[in-house]
């Protein structure tokens, strides 16, 4: 791990401030004295931008008997494309996804998705334009007869990091997404701010023929993890969140809200 952090040339301070993590951690998990949970490692790697080979290295030195896990790399198509992801959420009867920096991807407009891959400053036009189109073709997930509850946090809806016009689009598809009958989105609100909940986006998947499964997206890379104490952590973290997000109405009144402010902001602005 520690090879990995100097090759990618990576200061421990960035981790510091864009991972929540602290430094005594850190050293402690590079040493070998500090066990922790594979989604961490997988966090950990995306961010270096480990390449395949280091992926699998790291994840066999971290597997010990008790650990069900399985590490993916992402192609130009990103997660997106993924076989294993497409898989398990075409099964599942039910989708909890908590994204802490951005709209959940199922949620995402195409303008909006574009533009939050565009934001990647390693971002190529080509592999932009692919994701986009992948990411539509897994949005038709969303017509089957399951049950999704997405979270976000309020600090992100109100500031989306795109247009006013992008946003309020973004913001009304949002709002509009729990008359289908299938969909919650819930609000996580700024009073929430700094907990440790606010630092880690996850999925949580379980359908009929498959043991429930979590996902955790490090950005060049995807961890699975079915163990069961890891399911289960998961799943006390997303009771966790959902108890302190606002009803669905709650929460489709505030994004509304947000989305005609934006609207009028841009409308004023042309």
């Amino acid at each position: 791990m520690r090879a990995a952090r100097k090759r990618a040339r990576v200061p421990i301070s960035d981790l510091v401030e864009v991972l929540g993590l602290s430094v005594a951690w850190l050293s402690k998990v590079e040493n070998g004295t500090r066990r922790t949970d594979a989604g961490n490692i997988a966090r950990l790697l995306g961010f270096y931008r480990a390449d395949q080979a280091t992926v699998d290295r790291v994840m066999s030195l971290h597997a010990d008997p008790r650990d069900w896990f399985v590490g993916c790399g992402h192609g130009p198509g990103g997660v997106d494309e993924l076989a294993v992801l497409l898989r398990h959420e075409a099964a599942a009867r039910e989708v909890f996804a908590y994204e802490t920096v951005s709209v959940p991807a199922l949620a995402q407009t195409p303008v909006y998705g574009r533009a939050v891959l565009e934001r990647n400053p390693l971002a190529v036009l080509g592999e932009v334009e692919q994701r986009t189109e992948a990411r539509k073709r897994r949005q038709r997930v969303l017509s089957r007869p399951s049950r999704f509850v997405f979270v976000v946090r309020e600090m992100t809806l109100r500031n989306l990091g795109v247009d006013r016009r992008t946003a309020s689009d973004q913001l009304r598809h949002l709002a509009l997404l729990p008359n289908t009958g299938r969909v919650e989105v819930r609000v996580l609100p700024r009073l929430m701010a700094g907990s440790y909940l606010d630092r880690y986006s996850f999925t949580l998947m379980r359908s009929e023929h498959y043991r429930p499964v979590v996902h955790v997206d490090a950005m060049y890379h995807s961890v699975f993890l079915d163990h069961p104490d890891d399911v289960a952590a998961y799943q006390a973290a997303a009771q966790a969140v959902l108890s302190n997000t606002l009803s669905v109405e709650e929460s489709q009144a505030l994004i509304l809200h947000l989305a005609n402010g934006a609207h009028a902001v841009a409308s004023r602005t042309g």
